[in-house]
């Protein structure tokens, strides 16, 4: 089976962390999302991947190069000009999925999700697409999908196959699916949205379209804002993720930091810390941060060689400057990845 990696967006809403780097590689955890991405299809045995690129593409492309290095073989599919959106960027390149299916998967999440069960759930139903689903209590503000006890799909974005409006549902879509080449089909050639031009019409046909609902114990975010992008590190070191995820310790002991009471925290190699530095609460930093003398850090996320020069809250350091963070709701300006 082949699969291909959505990470063409432009990532608007990420500010800064964006106009340095694309979604899919923003660290999390101190590992690049897209690489999350790739180590989730290597454990249901997935090693043929297609990734689409747009925005500063050129980065993914260096970074990963053909996927030797990371145990998988990559297949490019950069856009030009007008970005093609979810549907139209696995339209383009049907040629590379030939009669098989095929997993789709946004670049943009960390997940906990047994794709493997996903897999055989969707050929044990003769699905001609398979949505990953997770309950969340604010699935009808995103844009619910239901599906019946079978699994087959019920709703799609609060309405039924005839588009009549439906009680909304507990679940929402993760942008994780299974699809035949048959669903190609349905797409518009050029831009298109996956779930709007593909789901909806083949939904309102009658195909053979389920969800397959994750379990209470998994896990499932996505980094769409510096809120959101925050709190996914900071749920790293809940649920037992680290060890879930195949995170890596490489905490270096330090005579100079001092941890306040509850702190998490997460060192890249070569980190340089000043005397009299107190982390609190969670603390993730990259190989060949520097941080300087007396200085405080609490609930912050540091960029691989970054400068930290001061006492800082709730923020996200990067070479290029410092994003404080407010505190709120981390599902602020969250649009759901059925909508992306």
């Amino acid at each position: 089976m082949k699969a291909m990696i959505l990470a063409a967006g432009y990532g608007t809403r990420l500010g800064i962390l964006s106009e340095q780097r694309p979604k899919p590689m923003l660290p999390v955890g101190n590992i690049p999302l897209i690489v999350h991405a790739l180590e989730l299809l290597k454990r249901a045995q997935i090693f043929d991947v297609c990734i689409n690129t747009h925005h500063k593409g050129d980065l993914l492309t260096t970074f990963l190069g053909d996927g030797q290095n990371f145990g998988v073989t990559i297949h490019w599919s950069h856009e030009e000009g007008e970005i093609l959106g979810t549907g139209g960027g696995v339209k383009k390149v049907r040629d590379f999925f030939g009669r098989d299916p095929a997993v789709i998967l946004n670049g943009k999440i960390v997940t906990t999700c047994d794709l493997g069960e996903v897999i055989d759930f969707h050929k044990e139903r003769g699905a001609l697409g398979t949505m990953v689903l997770k309950p969340d209590p604010d699935a009808g503000r995103w844009g619910s999908i239901g599906a019946d006890q079978a699994g087959r799909l019920v709703s799609i974005l609060g309405k039924d196959a005839q588009n009549n409006e439906t009680p909304s549902a507990s679940t929402m879509f993760t942008g994780i699916s299974v699809i035949e080449p048959g669903f190609l089909d349905f797409l518009p050639e050029g831009p298109s949205c996956m779930v709007r031009q593909g789901w909806k019409p083949l939904f309102a046909a009658g195909e053979a379209l389920f969800g397959y609902t994750m379990p209470a114990n998994g896990y499932w975010w996505e980094h769409s804002t510096p809120a959101r992008y925050l709190q996914g590190n900071k749920n790293l070191f809940e649920q037992d993720l680290l060890s879930r995820l195949g995170i890596t310790f490489h905490n270096d002991p330090c005579d100079s930091i001092s941890l306040a009471d509850n702190t998490s925290v997460l060192l890249g190699k070569n980190i340089t810390v000043g005397k009299g530095v107190v982390f609190s609460g969670m603390v993730v930093a990259g190989e060949g941060v520097s941080i300087a003398p007396g200085v405080t850090l609490e609930d912050c996320v540091i960029w691989p060689r970054s400068a930290v020069t001061q006492s800082l809250f709730h923020s996200i350091v990067t070479p290029r400057g410092i994003l404080e963070v407010p505190r709120q709701n981390s599902q602020g300006g969250f649009t759901g990845p059925a909508l992306r």
